[in-house]
C-alpha cells in the first residue's frame, strides 16, 4: 500500500487534482498495526478525493472518520 500510497499523491500532485483511491479486501493483508496505520493514513491523506474499501466485517473501518457505509 505504501507504493501504491506515494504514487497517488505523485499523480495528485503532477495533475493538481485529487485521485480516487480503491483497496479491495481492506484487512486481509495487514496485521493490527499496520491497519490502524492505514487508517490513520486514509483520514490525513488530502491528495484522495474519495476512497473504496471493501471488506467482510465492516467494524474493520472502525478508526475512519466522515465514512459512509454500504452494505450488500
Amino acid at each position: 500500500y505504501a507504493l501504491r500510497l506515494a504514487q497517488a499523491e505523485w499523480i495528485s500532485t503532477h495533475i493538481s487534482q485529487q485521485v480516487l483511491f480503491i483497496i479491495d479486501d481492506f484487512s486481509d493483508k495487514l496485521d493490527e498495526k499496520r491497519h490502524q496505520k492505514l487508517q490513520e493514513i486514509i483520514n490525513e491523506a488530502s491528495f484522495v478525493s474519495q476512497w473504496f474499501l471493501t471488506d467482510t466485517d465492516k467494524n474493520q473501518f472502525d478508526y475512519i472518520k466522515e465514512i459512509e457505509l454500504f452494505e450488500i
